[in-house]
């Protein structure tokens, strides 16, 4: 927004949509919900915050529970920041967080839980918009006191710095002209997931990835387009100055004869 931070909890703004109650989800279904509420620090930080995300965790009961999680975006990159506000926090899908079995779900549509299994689920946050060191201190406080910011994340990424609930005026003056000699002054705050993406997908490979899937038949192409993408991150450059996608293609082909010889 630019004129006041991001809405929490909202997963779109154009839509009329409703909220269960816990209650009645847990009556009508034989789940435990055990936590339902907003994530701290999801938002991107910014002049003005971007809206934070909601999480979900509940645990089920019944043998063979499928559960379905649609629609969820920002899963791999994050709601990008601008005009010096940083990216959110992208979305999660884990089944037994932080116990015995963790699986990262990514962006998986369907997963099938056994009894006392645990799933967290939570959406991405907004980007924030602004440098994140012209927000008001007063207002980065007031975010810590509800919870939405943790104290290291108001000194971190918004240099102010509060000690038993109140800021300091001069560590904080300190710490944001510090961190404000580092700033980018980037438009946009992609986040460091699609900034690592885009240093191995730069334009030649995607050219040389859209000559080979043009070149091959139509029922080869998904299949193929996926195993490079598997393989690309794991290869080194042979230095004959030809895309890297042209050995990941081959690699493709050397562990599926099948797939057609297109002549690259």
């Amino acid at each position: 927004m630019p004129h006041r931070d991001g809405t929490n909890g909202s997963g779109a703004d154009g839509a009329y949509l409703k909220n269960t109650p816990v209650e009645i989800t847990e009556a009508e279904v034989p789940i435990q919900i055990l936590r339902y509420g907003l994530l701290p620090d999801s938002g991107g930080a910014g002049r003005w915050r971007g809206g934070l995300a909601t999480a979900l965790d509940f645990r089920v009961f019944a043998p063979n529970t499928r559960i379905t999680a649609r629609n969820r975006d920002r899963s791999k990159f994050r709601p990008w920041g601008i005009l010096g506000g940083k990216a959110g926090k992208p979305s999660d899908f884990v089944r037994n967080p932080g116990g015995v079995g963790e699986t990262i779900l990514g962006n998986t549509d369907t997963v099938t839980l056994d009894p006392g299994d645990v799933i967290h689920i939570h959406s991405p946050g907004g980007g924030g918009r602004g440098s994140p060191l012209d927000r008001e201190p007063e207002r980065v406080r007031v975010d810590v006191q509800r919870g939405y910011v943790s104290v290291a994340a108001a000194a971190g990424e918004y240099g102010v710095v509060i000690r038993d609930g109140v800021v300091d005026p001069a560590a904080t003056g300190t710490l944001r002209a510090a961190i404000r000699r580092g700033e980018s002054g980037a438009h946009f705050d992609f986040g460091p997931e699609r900034e690592a993406h885009e240093a191995l997908w730069m334009r030649e490979n995607y050219d040389a990835l859209t000559i080979i899937l043009l070149a091959l038949p139509v029922h080869w192409r998904f299949f193929v387009k996926t195993k490079v993408f598997e393989m690309l991150p794991g290869l080194k450059g042979g230095g004959d100055n030809r895309p890297l996608v042209c050995d990941a293609f081959a690699a493709v082909r050397a562990a599926y004869p099948e797939v057609p010889d297109v002549g690259v």
